[in-house]
């Protein structure tokens, strides 16, 4: 459901109305998307709630953090609970408008790189329609190259933060992390499982992107059972 509303936006043509507009229009798609996925989740799948949930649950003093955070609307959200946020995204169209909605709010921190198993530099490559629109487009960028709808010689050189070291230097609890790092994210949970500083996170919501990258279906059903077998209760792969 939420899948094929989503598909449906993204034939919105913007040269049709005003960036501005678009961008409201989405704001709007996406909070009524959040609701949706509460009431519609089975009663068999697991009681994890709804993003939104999950955020009106943060209270100034927490610590959030959006790896992934496109223009914002999920860093938003979470700043709006008054939590101290990080917020990360690579790509630089991405990034511009977030950093311009989030000039602010002084509980946000905003990191340009992407969220990874190392620090330095990795290869960002933009979807294959970014030429078109890259802002609306900038969603689907991923640092893995055989994902099916990027353009691999269309690419960023953009800088790479460990997020196991992050979390490690940054020294406090962390009550929510959301993930959606378009294919990345088999390798940054396993190194967070590792170090067993997935256990120092409340709440972990991500996304998988087994779908769109074939080589990573293997590796995501490997993880899953791994995160299983560690009882990591607080790590969620189906929240979307």
């Amino acid at each position: 459901m939420l899948r094929h509303i989503s598909g449906a936006y993204s034939t919105l043509r913007f040269t049709a109305i005003t960036r501005i507009k678009a961008s409201l229009m989405l704001d709007r798609l996406r909070r009524r998307l959040g609701l949706l996925q509460e009431r519609e989740r089975p009663d068999s799948a697991p009681p994890l709630g709804g993003l939104l949930t999950r955020i009106r649950g943060l209270e100034p003093g927490d610590i959030a953090i959006d790896c992934g955070a496109n223009v914002g609307l999920v860093t938003q959200a979470m700043a709006d609970s008054g939590a101290t946020v990080h917020a990360f995204e690579p790509n630089p169209s991405a990034f511009s408008v977030l950093r311009q909605k989030m000039a602010d709010r002084p509980n946000v921190t905003l990191h340009n790189a992407a969220v990874s198993t190392h620090d330095g530099t990795v290869r960002l490559y933009r979807h294959e329609s970014a030429h078109e629109d890259p802002v609306h487009w900038s969603v689907g960028s991923s640092v893995i190259e055989d994902k099916v709808n990027v353009d691999r010689e269309s690419y960023d050189d953009v800088q790479a933060i460990d997020l196991d070291r992050f979390l490690g230097d940054l020294g406090r609890p962390v009550a929510l992390m959301k993930m959606d790092i378009e294919g990345a994210e088999v390798a940054v949970l396993g190194k967070l499982i590792q170090s067993g500083r997935i256990r120092g996170i409340g709440t972990v919501l991500v996304e998988t992107h087994e779908a769109k990258i074939p080589s990573l279906r293997e590796p995501t059903a490997e993880l899953r059972g791994w995160i299983e077998r560690e009882g990591l209760d607080n790590v969620k792969l189906d929240w979307i």
